[in-house]
């Protein structure tokens, strides 16, 4: 090989050392950004429940990092199908665990949050709701009234105690 194209070769190395270098600092700046930092996450306890509509119900008491979304927990525990649409923001849920809306019948999945006195329906996408210490949250397949916009409210009551010494 002649020394010009030995340079030749070292340059073209250092070069693309340097773009692949670039790019990684690059990726994880971004990602560092996007994601919380460890200091800033904890552990929480969360009840998950799944209700089919049809006296089948699924309880998960976890024990995860928060935050984290409602989307994210519920894929752990469960199949998820799901679909978005241009322009709205979140993830609509098709189906849990094989059960699919349904659409001539008006029946689809909906979430709810325990208050302490009855079920609160979900304000956005569960991909956007950030899950919270000690939340009690219901995946229902619920009839939905088209005319009104109204779904049905999960049938199960929740009962808490408190225990003293």
């Amino acid at each position: 090989m002649k020394r010009n194209e030995v340079w030749k070769l070292v340059a073209l190395l250092t070069l693309c050392w340097a773009i692949i270098s670039t790019s990684l600092a690059s990726y994880y700046y971004v990602l560092s950004t996007i994601q919380p930092s460890p200091s800033s996450m904890e552990l929480g306890r969360v009840v998950l429940i799944i209700d089919y509509g049809n006296k089948t119900v699924q309880i998960f008491n976890l024990t995860t990092t928060l935050p984290s979304s409602l989307f994210n927990l519920t894929v752990a525990v469960a199949e998820v199908e799901y679909s978005t649409f241009a322009g709205i923001e979140g993830v609509f849920i098709d189906s849990i665990n094989g059960v699919s809306s349904d659409y001539v019948n008006n029946r689809y999945w909906t979430w709810w949050i325990w208050n302490g006195e009855e079920w609160v329906e979900g304000p956005v996408a569960a991909d956007l709701y950030m899950v919270g210490e000690g939340q009690i949250i219901c995946w229902y397949y619920s009839s939905f009234d088209p005319s009104t916009f109204i779904s049905e409210k999960p049938h199960l009551r929740i009962y808490t105690m408190e225990l003293r010494e």
